[in-house]
């Protein structure tokens, strides 16, 4: 399998080279392209790939079966679009594009091309997550609490790291049927506190909360429904607790005996759903319209709190 790569800044480091490189028995990378030549140079020579390019013209006449985008939101829609209508299969970082109105124009793409679309919202390949889904395969909770919070500011910090948690309550509760939503912030666009009650139309309540003005990282998920408790203190734990019985998983370095972000976060299990949606010709678990109904979830959870939309 010949891939391409748009994007060569840290996560492409940290992430996805790494994974690519374990599985170098199956694929070739055989282009790269950055803004910058001095990064394209970088890779090139890093990795022992023969073409690099800045030129997004350049980069697409190469013979490639599909492409990761691991660049700024900003500028999804203007790679996506013309990969796909050439039937390149794409992998795409989250979330889905800048604003709602190119979110659309990618899901109108989607549905007309023949290749496969993803969007990596990571935390659905995440063992701790996977192992929850599994409790409510064939119903849905009645209540699910998630909470991400995080140390400092960030830019649009709900847009950027919170729908991580919009995500999982669409992937675990269905379609929202009502949303209520508060914001603390001396700036709008670098929100200290957020937080949102949804109803969703399976009879589920969903709560997401996130406040920059904590000590620590923490992201924490609590799901009730079907006589069950399941309490995540992600990426690492879980605990289900039954009427009559409970159980606990500790995921910290079970094969390995240190965390590795790649396989923990759930990056190298949403690279493998890729390669195998390719290769078995089926929709992928994040693909176009799952992604677009997050964007639009988030959007009007941005609205009711006061902050600006995407």
């Amino acid at each position: 399998m010949k891939i391409g790569i748009i994007g060569l800044g840290g996560i492409a480091h940290q992430i996805y080279f790494p994974v690519l490189f374990n599985n170098k028995e199956i694929i070739e990378i055989t282009a790269v392209m950055s803004r910058t030549q001095k990064s394209v140079d970088r890779v090139k020579k890093l990795y022992n790939i023969k073409f690099g390019t800045t030129n997004f013209n350049e980069f697409i006449c190469k013979k490639m079966d599909c492409v990761f985008i691991l660049t700024p939101k900003e500028h999804h829609k203007e790679f996506i679009i013309p990969l796909l209508k050439k039937d390149i299969h794409v992998l795409c970082e989250k979330p889905m594009a800048g604003t709602l109105a190119n979110a659309k124009h990618i899901l109108d793409s989607a549905n007309k091309s023949k290749a496969k679309l993803m969007f990596v919202f990571n935390r659905r390949f995440m063992d701790v997550y996977k192992i929850a889904k599994n409790e409510f395969q064939n119903s849905y909770p009645s209540m699910m609490i998630c909470q991400k919070n995080r140390p400092g500011r960030e830019y649009r910090s709900t847009s950027e790291n919170t729908i991580h948690m919009i995500d999982l309550l669409s992937w675990f509760c269905g379609d929202a049927y009502d949303v209520l939503a508060k914001s603390r912030f001396n700036d709008s666009y670098y929100e200290d506190q957020f937080g949102g009650l949804i109803e969703f139309k399976s009879g589920c309540i969903g709560i997401v909360a996130a406040s920059r003005t904590v000590g620590q990282w923490e992201e924490l998920v609590n799901i009730y429904g079907n006589g069950k408790t399941i309490n995540i203190n992600s990426p690492n734990n879980i605990q289900i607790i039954y009427k009559s019985k409970m159980s606990g998983y500790s995921l910290i370095g079970a094969n390995t005996g240190f965390v590795d972000a790649k396989d923990t976060l759930g990056f190298s299990n949403a690279i493998k759903h890729f390669f195998s949606c390719i290769k078995e010709n089926e929709e992928p678990l994040t693909n176009a319209k799952s992604s677009y109904k997050t964007h639009k979830l988030l959007n009007i959870l941005l609205k009711k709190s006061g902050l600006p939309i995407s």
